[in-house]
Parts: structure tokens; sequence; C-alpha cells
């Protein structure tokens, strides 16, 4: 198991107002911002890549979600959090580091109701290598579905991307798409237009083919301010929000990433 770790939220709205923050999460450091700038080849890819229509969505989703469970943590005596994961193999399940940290027992739940509590493999350490945020678990129970990991390199700009996973304020195995950025680079993560939420970090971002490209992670700005430590905070203009507008990227460890992990732990 990966040390505790403080928790990172990032703070912005989705598609339905709600307040969008990821679970488990550690906060991002300070010397690891970077400003991140759409650029105009971003932005016009985004708004005219090549995008599915919702039916072709809904059924991409609907195919895979019998793949995706529920991973609810307790620690100690007290509920912990909860996250997402998906089968990769008959009996192991991939989903984030952080969303099992410090976790005395783990529980996941099936699309079809049914329960089981799987061993960690491994899990990386997400705090001192932000962005590789990972963790393998295993489980007796017969996977009902299982996804396959791509690679992520075949990705086109602005091409949709479907997400299957537990954000809080919308419910269970809940389908969401966006689309792919390319331009758009931050550490080891690659990013997409997909709504985020807090319960959705451990969810498989997979394409129309229903091949696994990501798996999420959290969110950045799509405009973030950064300044130095020893740097003043300026403040904003002292206008009064009602709401936050989606100012954000989805960020996902790359599919390779997730299969280098899979690989070295399982052959150990």
């Amino acid at each position: 198991m990966p040390e505790r770790a403080t928790r990172r939220r990032f703070l912005t709205a989705s598609a339905v107002g709600a307040l969008t923050t990821l679970a488990g999460c550690t906060e991002l450091q300070e010397s690891l911002i970077e400003t991140t700038q759409p650029t105009d080849e971003t932005q016009q890819a985004v708004s005219s890549g090549t995008q599915a229509d919702n039916q072709e969505v809904q059924e991409v989703g609907k195919a895979i979600r019998p793949a995706v469970v529920s991973v609810n943590t307790k620690t100690g005596s007290t509920a912990g959090g909860s996250g997402t994961g998906w089968f990769v193999t008959e009996n192991l399940v991939v989903t984030n580091s952080h969303v099992i940290d410090d976790a005395s027992s783990i529980t996941c739940w099936t699309l079809g109701g049914d329960s089981f509590e799987p061993e960690v493999v491994n899990a990386t350490d997400y705090r001192s290598r932000p962005y590789h945020d990972v963790a393998i678990l295993r489980t007796e129970s017969s996977a009902p579905k299982t996804l396959s990991l791509g690679d992520e390199s075949s990705l086109n700009d602005g091409q949709t991307v479907v997400q299957v996973g537990h954000p809080f304020a919308i419910g269970n195995w809940v389908i969401a798409s966006g689309q792919y950025v390319r331009e758009q680079e931050y550490g080891d993560a690659i990013l997409t237009t997909v709504p985020h939420m807090s319960g959705n970090s451990g969810s498989p971002l997979v394409t129309l083919d229903e091949t696994v490209v990501g798996l999420t992670t959290g969110g950045v700005p799509k405009q973030q301010r950064s300044r130095r430590p020893d740097e003043a905070p300026e403040p904003v203009e002292p206008n009064v929000y009602e709401s936050y507008q989606d100012a954000t990227y989805a960020t996902h460890n790359p599919a390779s990433l997730v299969e280098q992990y899979l690989n070295d732990w399982i052959s150990e």
C-alpha cells in the first residue's frame, strides 16, 4: 500500500452545474504547477473534431458498464472514500492508488449488484510521482466483462472518448463523453474534455471501439494561473459568482502506463 497522502481536490463545475472535486486526490504542489494555455488549434480541434452522436456514445457506455465496479473503502471503523474501477482481466481490477489510499478494507460492487472484497496487488506512490496514479486489485470473483488496454498514441485531436464512472452528484455507472486534446501536455497525463467529478477517479476512458486508452485521475484548469512560492497572490475582481463554469480538462493516466505497471506487478 502507498504511504498516506493528503487529498487533492480540483474545483470546477460540471455541465450540470455541480461542483467538481476528485475523491482522494492529493493537492497539487505549487512547484509542480505549470501554466496551461489552450491554443487556437486545440480549441478548433475540440469544437470541430470527429464527434459521435449521443446514441453511439450511449451504446458504447452501455456495453462497457458491466466491466466497471464501484470501489468503496473503510479506514479503521469509519467510512473512507469511494471511486471507480474496472476489470482488465477475469480477476484483476484497475483503479487509482489515491482511491484506496490508507484503506483498511475495500469493497467493490458490480453493475449486477454483487460485491467482493479484493486484495491489493500493488499501488503507485502517486505523491512522489504525480500522475502515476495506478492500483491493481485481485479478486476470486469472475468478471462479468473485461476491458482491453489500447494505445493512446493512436488518438486524434478532437476524437470522441467515453467514460463510465460514479460521479457523486449524478449517480452510479454514469456514461459521459468528451474529446481528446492532443496539444495539451501535463506531466505524464493525457487530457480530455470529458466531464469529471468526485467519484469518477479510476474510471476507464475508452474509444468508440470500447478499447481503454486512459485511466481517469483528476482534472486541471484549462487556463491555469501559476505564481512563484515567494510571490504574493493577487485578488480577482470582487464579482459575485453563483456558479463556476466548467473550465477544466480531465486528466487520465495513459493506457501504456497502466499496462506497464500491470506487467511489472503481475510478473513479480
